[in-house]
């Protein structure tokens, strides 16, 4: 084989808009698998200022623009550099689509992307940015966002992935080779190159090794006294806990009896699965059949589906939740999901059964309670009040109908018609905010135009179609009732299908210990009794006091406008500035959408530490902040480990139509409330939960709220 070289490339820009944004930095570094030959650097004049945000994220500032030359003077050079290479990039297309603006048309060269790359080949487990890989593998990236740092991370990346790819059975990579798709699909093309590659030049560079997650947790002893009673009482049982699922799972593994932990997300369920060296256990449709993927690889793919097909052929044996599939891909497993009647001995679903029953516990997700029921295994939920959400949520369904001519591209004359028709429905009926409830349309002349081509449609495409659209188009022309069927339109006109079920179905184990931060409301079970349909004859509620957080101020901000009011969110932001000054450490500020998080991000660019907007950096390097704000939204869930103050803008006050304040809406809002405090007091280093809510005060539910959470927040003046 001739030696390959290859140049990684990076451009670091004014925005995201390759027609109106400029390139101000480019760096690139040529070399082979094994040696390092050149490299190009430079930054480029920018006609207007740079951004303050782009100016906080590269470093880069006006001032070092000044003497750079013209992007135009160096473009001959940098055409040069690239000739006869395979380019590499993390995020590729952002960079080439930039440097074709720019007048750099590289489409000729092979190219291959290492976020791809890394999709490909790595278990489902941890962010695929560069900086999140750079710190998995040990690969020196110190000035992230600038240029020629992230072309030589994005370089020894490669190199990694590629040593990883080798290792792989060659018959594999073979037979991704000979997948029947266009010689475009790039999974062809590596698996020619990784077949050619010689062995002896892919060796990890010195310091650098394939990931491994070690996790130790220490056992909570009274944890584990109230599990083992609570395994001697009936059938259903609740336990209020500040636990982690860390805890749960070390507690779970000294009970005398087969055990699963269900945790909300299956990546969250993967993820404790390989720190304590446990066999996941999903649902049978989260695996897939060898029978029917054999099917799946007889038919002419495309280059999505040849990508689809190597990832199931590089993870045999694992579940979808343990593979990095994107959304496309997720609706492309429905074609060779394995049900509960797979007996194939070589199907990954027998074997996942197998090594369940075989390990005394097991981890699992929330929408895989119903399947487990079966195993006969003691079902021990972790995040209890997450249940109802994560079973209605797996039975969702959400589709860009924009992607179903490239599923069944022979009906694009049929589908190019219903678009039409949808349009029409939209026009007539005016949604607000492009929201169509089809419950709501069905006296207008184009509805049941539209239901029945798409059901001409559906009955032409069935056999092409996934079996979750299938279910999901059933649901829609069938005029379901227990489900909201929406249709979305965006402003670009493109439709969307939503299907969700109006109410969750929680099945009922034979044995099961629900746990959560917060169960009772106003130290009362009754709103969980009615969520879980639970008698308290048939079942056992208990408490378990926290010991931790005693120390954790509950502060209120009073004299802002209610929520609702317009000055509310400019008067918010003044003082979440104000208050992100005055607090010491990480501080966590939870936000009710990206929007306000976008306009806080703004504001806060004078701040002199850094703010992290949406993304969270890794640990490690939260860690290293003395002082730091993270802004997320309310719906995350997830605070950064080593947050010690928290800031809430307002409460979750739900109101629901027809719903009583004191016996539905308040408990909801009480058990929200409690499980963020909860959770957070647990955290080692927590010191104040803020919030903005003048509603508090201000209103008689507030007041009732108060009460409720047996809770006395002090007032904070500022």
């Amino acid at each position: 084989m001739q030696e390959v070289t290859f140049v990684a490339l990076d451009c670091e820009t004014t925005g995201l808009a390759p027609e109106s944004d400029n390139i101000i930095e480019l760096g690139a570094v040529k070399f082979t698998l094994d040696r390092d030959l050149s490299s190009f650097d430079s930054l480029f004049k920018n006609p207007t200022n740079i951004p303050q945000f782009v100016e906080r994220l590269t470093g880069i500032k006006n001032a070092d623009l000044l003497d750079a030359p013209s992007f135009s003077t160096k473009r001959e050079e940098f055409i040069e550099f690239c000739r006869d290479s395979v380019l590499v990039g993390h995020n590729l297309q952002f960079d080439l689509d930039f440097l074709v603006a720019a007048g750099v048309d590289l489409s000729q060269n092979l190219s291959f992307d290492t976020f791809e790359l890394a999709a490909l080949l790595l278990p489902r487990g941890g962010r695929l940015s560069l900086e999140q890989l750079s710190e998995r593998f040990g690969i020196v990236h110190n000035e992230v966002h600038r240029a020629l740092a992230d072309s030589e991370a994005t370089r020894d990346l490669f190199r990694i992935l590629f040593a990883l790819a080798k290792k792989i059975d060659g018959k594999i990579w073979q037979k991704i080779q000979h997948l029947q798709a266009g010689e475009s699909a790039w999974v062809k093309r590596l698996a020619k190159l990784v077949l050619d590659a010689p062995t002896s030049s892919l060796q990890f560079p010195a310091g650098q090794s394939e990931s491994k997650i070690e996790s130790s947790e220490t056992l909570n002893s009274e944890l584990s006294k109230k599990l083992s009673e609570l395994t001697e009482n009936s059938a259903l049982s609740f336990l209020e806990a500040t636990v982690t699922s860390r805890e749960i799972i070390t507690s779970a593994q000294l009970l005398d009896q087969p055990v699963t932990v269900l945790v909300g997300s299956g990546l969250e369920a993967q993820q404790l699965a390989v720190d304590f060296g446990i066999p996941p256990l999903f649902a049978s449709s989260d695996y897939f059949c060898n029978e029917k993927l054999e099917q799946f690889l007889s038919r002419q793919l495309s280059s999505l589906e040849a990508a689809f097909a190597a990832k199931l052929l590089l993870h045999q044996g694992k579940s979808a939740h343990e593979i990095i599939l994107n959304r496309t891909e997720s609706l492309l497993f429905g074609h060779v999901a394995a049900d509960k009647n797979c007996q194939h001995s070589d199907c990954s679903y027998p074997r996942a059964l197998e090594k369940a029953d075989n390990s005394k516990i097991t981890i699992s997700n929330h929408a895989s309670l119903s399947d487990l029921i079966e195993q006969g295994r003691l079902a021990v939920v972790a995040q209890a009040l997450d249940l109802a959400d994560n079973l209605k949520a797996s039975e969702s369904f959400i589709f860009d109908l924009s992607k179903l001519e490239s599923l069944v591209p022979r009906c694009s004359n049929t589908i190019t018609l219903w678009w039409g028709v949808l349009g029409l429905l939209f026009r007539e009926a005016t949604p607000q905010f492009g929201r169509l409830n089809l419950s709501e349309a069905q006296g207008l002349s184009n509805y049941s135009r539209a239901m029945n081509l798409g059901k001409n449609l559906l009955e032409d495409a069935r056999s092409d179609l996934p079996v979750q659209i299938v279910r999901a188009f059933e649901n829609l022309l069938n005029e379901s009732e227990g489900f909201f069927r929406i249709l979305r339109s965006s402003a670009t006109g493109d439709i969307s299908l939503s299907i969700e079920p109006r109410e969750a179905q929680i099945p009922k184990p034979n044995k099961a210990i629900f746990i959560d931060s917060a169960l009772d409301a106003g130290d009362s079970f009754e709103y969980i009794q009615k969520l879980f349909s639970a008698d308290k004859t048939e079942a056992t509620f208990m408490k378990m006091p926290s010991a931790n957080g005693e120390s954790t101020q509950f502060l209120l901000v009073d004299g802002l406008p209610t929520p609702t009011a317009p000055q509310f969110a400019e008067a918010a932001e003044k003082i979440i500035l104000k208050i992100l000054q005055e607090l010491d450490g990480v501080t966590a500020v939870l936000l009710p959408s990206n929007r306000e998080i976008g306009n806080l991000y703004e504001r806060s660019a004078e701040l002199p530490f850094p703010v992290f907007a949406r993304k969270l950096p890794s640990d490690k390097k939260l860690l290293a902040e003395k002082k730091a704000a993270c802004l997320l939204t309310i719906a995350n869930r997830n605070l950064p480990k080593d947050v010690q103050n928290l800031v809430l803008l307002k409460l979750p006050f739900f109101v629901k139509e027809n719903a009583d304040w004191l016996t539905e809406t308040l408990p909801a809002t009480v058990l929200r409330f409690k499980r963020v405090w909860s959770n957070f007091r647990n955290m080692p280093k927590a010191n104040k939960f803020v919030v903005l809510d003048s509603r508090l005060t201000g209103k008689n539910y507030g007041q009732n709220f108060l009460t409720a959470i047996s809770e006395k927040p002090e007032t904070w003046d500022l």
